[in-house]
């Protein structure tokens, strides 16, 4: 904390009476006066409480080692020892200020050091207040006992915890993490090579067949093929047709959908539809209703008009579907690659059906992505926290600048074994759900505002945990 150390014949002074014997009595408190612990407090962190009394009255917040009781003459009983240890956190009495405000209470904010002596070591806190129409004039709090929890701290001062390769943020270590944002997409086109010759109409209908049973399509692109940054949004995509030419066609009831593969980059797609998400990250709708196409030539076609981007992590595998019912005038052809059975990167099938037909294909098509960057991330790397099973606690995350259109957001994550992904929790918005691995690391995320590049800050992270 930001405190001055005083010795007790310092208080003693501003308050005369202190200088009577002191005696044990009752420590309950007296007048209007009470004193609430608003945070779990952690080293490195933020200690914040809030004193309630008479409005505009000076006051003093008083911390010691020792519960007491101590009472002091003329004053009233204290929750303290007044001993070595005894400090006065805020000297309202003696300074002027603060006082409490027009509302009956005072908010204080005070730093906590990130010290690790602080760890598990108890202080005891009360609050005295000049009331007339108090015992003695003077109103005395309820006493608050706490002890800080240990912590992961980041305060941005340098880049010793910073992971490089998943911060897209600027984290340079002078004390504050900041956002990126662009303000003008940029289109990344995967060209597969060498192209292949195949006739592949699908993920639309079958060739020369449009009385079909519709077309459930499924294709995955690993990470690196894309080159997609972390923290751009995918707002829309375009198809490649093969020899350029778009056949006029009128398709009902397509729904597309993006998602994050569920396995590792380079494992084959399951031929279960649905195994290739997650229950925790499942795909999202882009667009669903009916898709008409002119008769056109070009490199590139646009599939329908997303209905909200697609916030793409960059290191997990991208899964494009469209499912189609039954409808379709006719069959487009799509530039494409198709040399290899495994892995597994086509799946087609009947529209709406849970299982593909199995036919094993390392198929690719040419597509084009527009994506744009709305938010960047500012990550750790995995942190040792020394203990077998930790026990977190909410963490706390100081904003900087954030201005309109902009926000901040974390996530942490747990592992047991931080070399072997597969003992990592996934990222989780509780600490909670990350208790019980000795490693955890957090990042915190910065939305910006695409219209005028505005970005928010971060000044400091703590993951406080027992």
């Amino acid at each position: 904390m930001n405190v001055r150390r005083l010795a007790p014949w310092a208080f003693a002074l501003l308050l005369a009476s202190f200088l009577s014997p002191a005696r044990a009595g009752t420590c309950e408190g007296q007048g209007n006066a009470s004193l609430t612990l608003n945070e779990r407090p952690s080293i490195g962190g933020r200690l914040k409480l809030t004193v309630s009394g008479r409005r505009f009255a000076r006051f003093s917040l008083l911390a010691d080692t020792g519960a007491g009781p101590v009472t002091r003459p003329q004053i009233g009983t204290f929750c303290l020892d007044f001993g070595p240890d005894f400090t006065i956190l805020v000297d309202g009495i003696r300074g002027g200020s603060p006082r409490i405000g027009s509302g009956g209470t005072y908010d204080v904010d005070l730093r906590i050091p990130n010290r690790a002596g602080l760890v598990g070591k108890t202080f005891h806190l009360q609050a005295i207040i000049v009331d007339s129409d108090a015992p003695n004039d003077y109103a005395i709090t309820n006493s608050v006992s706490l002890a800080a929890s240990n912590a992961i701290v980041e305060k941005f001062n340098d880049t010793a915890q910073r992971d490089t390769a998943l911060t897209s943020a600027k984290w340079t270590g002078d004390g504050v993490a900041r956002g990126v944002v662009s303000t003008v997409p940029r289109s990344i086109s995967y060209e597969p090579i060498p192209s292949g010759g195949f006739f592949l109409p699908q993920p639309l209908i079958e060739a020369n067949n449009p009385i079909t049973n519709g077309c459930r399509f499924m294709m995955k692109w690993d990470p690196q093929l894309l080159g997609i940054t972390r923290g751009e949004s995918i707002l829309a995509m375009s198809w490649g047709p093969q020899s350029n030419s778009v056949f006029g066609a009128a398709y009902l009831g397509l729904k597309m959908r993006l998602g994050h593969f569920s396995r590792e980059p380079g494992a084959s797609l399951s031929a279960f539809y649905e195994q290739n998400y997650t229950l925790q990250d499942p795909p999202v709708t882009v667009y669903e209703g009916n898709y008409s196409v002119p008769t056109t030539n070009g490199p590139w076609h646009p599939w329908p008009s997303f209905s909200a981007p697609f916030e793409y992590d960059s290191s997990r595998s991208l899964v494009f579907e469209v499912d189609m019912p039954v409808g379709g005038t006719t069959f487009q052809l799509f530039r494409n690659r198709s040399g290899a059975a495994f892995p597994i990167n086509r799946l087609i099938g009947d529209g709406g059906a849970n299982l593909a037909i199995s036919n094993p294909e390392d198929t690719t098509y040419s597509m084009l992505f527009i994506v744009q960057q709305y938010r960047a991330y500012a990550q750790s790397v995995f942190i040792d926290t020394g203990l077998a099973a930790p026990d977190y606690h909410t963490p706390v995350l100081t904003p900087g600048e954030v201005p309109a259109g902009t926000s901040l957001d974390w996530f942490v994550e747990g592992a047991t074994d931080p070399t072997d992904p597969s003992t990592y929790t996934g990222p989780v918005r509780s600490a909670d759900a990350i208790d019980g691995m000795r490693y955890a690391r957090f990042a915190i995320v910065l939305n910006g505002d695409t219209t005028n590049g505005f970005v928010a800050t971060a000044n400091s992270f703590v993951l406080p945990f027992d």
